[in-house]
């Protein structure tokens, strides 16, 4: 091969630059023709719903009354009682009625989590259920059977619930139950009735760890019972790059923009992940349980809210349009501007392409005289 002039030499270097400079440019091109961030609405009904941050549900307003409540992995207190009988192991303690008095659950990590059971009557008082992040949210059912809420932990502690009555009942095994008065020791099954000294006996209960449950039964006359929020100021703000999961949802009310998202599966049930930007723009406004469903298994649990989104995938599928497809959704006018530019864009970057590719073909395969 014969030695190159200075000029081929020149010439070969900025060919090779241009094919460079070219590869970039389509990487980045690739790499742009993604969902850009939008202003998402969402208005979900779904079965399950993974607390993106600590939630306050607050049960005692408006339409929404506690009836019973039933946990599995969890300890507690009972606090301002004003009187208490007490079945325990099927023998009834005399004499004791402790003004307050706890539910330890076994540190035997090999023994059945521990079940408890409460029933309140009378008048009804404060009543929350405090969720973590990452903790469970779920109700499903007929919408003629009794709504229920159910609260299924990750980390200990994520989970509590504080039920304040006049009047309950207690029912549970496997505790040790502690309190002035009461026999020292763990027991198999204990009963208590207990009144409550003005405002009410508080019940506060509290997970044990993974896979401890809570499960709320609410009154069954309201169509819909809220939960959280009510929007406005009882809005709970998101930020950062949060993430929603929702799951087992029907026929989901998704807006971007203002504009009803395209593509949504309408007539099976499927799982919504929005994943917000960094920018802190977002809210959970509402999160009710419905009366709606005939099924066994239809979703109850309503979510609605905004955020501004990078991403919202409906069973992994992309809802948020891509740049080409916003470009595509131009005016003639606009669409017609844009891809005359981007046509001449390629016109440029193929002339130089074709160019390089000439240089470099002719140097590492000379024509042969």
């Amino acid at each position: 091969m014969a030695p190159l002039t200075p000029d081929q030499k020149r010439a070969r270097r900025r060919s090779i630059a241009a094919l460079l400079v070219v590869g970039v440019l389509l990487f980045f091109l690739l790499l742009t023709n993604k969902p850009r961030g939008k202003q998402v609405r969402f208005n979900a009904v779904c079965r399950s719903f993974v607390a993106p941050l600590p939630l306050t549900l607050k049960l005692h307003e408006g339409a929404t009354e506690v009836q019973e409540a039933t946990a599995e992995g969890f300890g507690g207190a009972v606090t301002n009682v004003g009187s208490a009988s007490f079945v325990l192991d099927g023998r009834p303690v005399n004499g004791a009625s402790p003004p307050e008095f706890k539910l330890t659950r076994s540190a035997d990590v090999n023994q059945t989590p521990p079940h408890f059971d409460v029933k309140l009557s009378g008048g009804l008082g404060r009543t929350e259920l405090r969720v973590g992040s990452n903790a469970v949210i779920s109700s499903f059912g007929p919408g003629d059977g009794r709504p229920w809420v159910k609260l299924e932990s990750v980390t200990p502690g994520d989970v509590q619930v504080e039920l304040v009555s006049a009047a309950s009942t207690l029912v549970g095994n496997r505790y040790l139950v502690e309190g002035a008065g009461l026999p020292k020791g763990m027991v198999e099954g204990f009963r208590a009735e207990v009144k409550g000294a003005i405002p009410g006996a508080m019940v506060s209960l509290n997970s044990g760890g993974k896979d401890a449950a809570v499960k709320v039964w609410l009154r069954a006359e309201a169509e819909e019972q809220p939960l959280l929020g009510g929007g406005g100021p009882n809005a709970v703000q998101l930020g950062g790059r949060v993430e929603l999961v929702l799951r087992g949802c029907v026929n989901p009310d998704l807006r971007v923009e203002d504009k009803s998202a395209a593509g949504v599966i309408a007539d099976r049930s499927t799982d919504l992940t929005i994943g917000g930007t960094s920018a802190d723009s977002g809210t959970i406004d509402e999160i009710d349980v419905t009366g709606s469903g005939d099924k066994s298994d239809a979703p109850r649990l309503r979510v609605r809210g905004r955020l501004e989104a990078a991403s919202v995938r409906q069973d992994g599928h992309e809802l948020l349009p891509t740049l080409v497809s916003e470009v595509m959704d131009l005016s003639y006018a606009e669409r017609g501007a844009v891809l005359i530019i981007l046509g001449f864009a390629l016109f440029v970057a193929f002339k130089v392409v074709d160019r390089a590719l000439s240089v470099l073909l002719e140097y590492y395969f000379p024509k042969v005289v």
